[in-house]
């Protein structure tokens, strides 16, 4: 798959794209990330996509939705279609899921 993806696909990146799923949209990305991560662990994880907000004419409709994992809000996005939304909050999960979590400040000498 890799020397297919590498000589018809990309150019460049080819293992990246394929080890990270790059081709895949972010809804399915993250579904599979939830899979994986409840394989390793047992935890069995959901995720749910929530209308949030609409606003704008008929003809110019902004949709705002909510992506939930476990019943708990992880990201949210707007979009022209509930779809786009939908990909977009997908996406921004992904990178909330991704990023290390922040280890805490020590304070400076003399701070307590």
């Amino acid at each position: 798959v890799k020397a297919f993806t590498a000589a018809t696909l990309f150019e460049e990146e080819t293992d990246a794209t394929v080890d990270e799923r790059r081709w895949m949209d972010p809804k399915a990305r993250l579904q599979h990330c939830l899979n994986e991560f409840s394989a390793l662990t047992g935890a069995r994880l959901s995720k749910t996509f929530e209308l949030l907000e609409e606003f704008g004419p008929a003809h110019e409709r902004m949709y705002v939705v909510g992506c939930y994992i476990n019943g708990a809000l992880v990201a949210s996005a707007r979009g022209l279609s509930i779809t786009d939304a939908q990909m977009g909050a997908a996406l921004r999960a992904l990178e909330s899921l991704h990023r290390a979590p922040e280890e805490p400040e020590e304070p400076e000498e003399g701070e307590v």
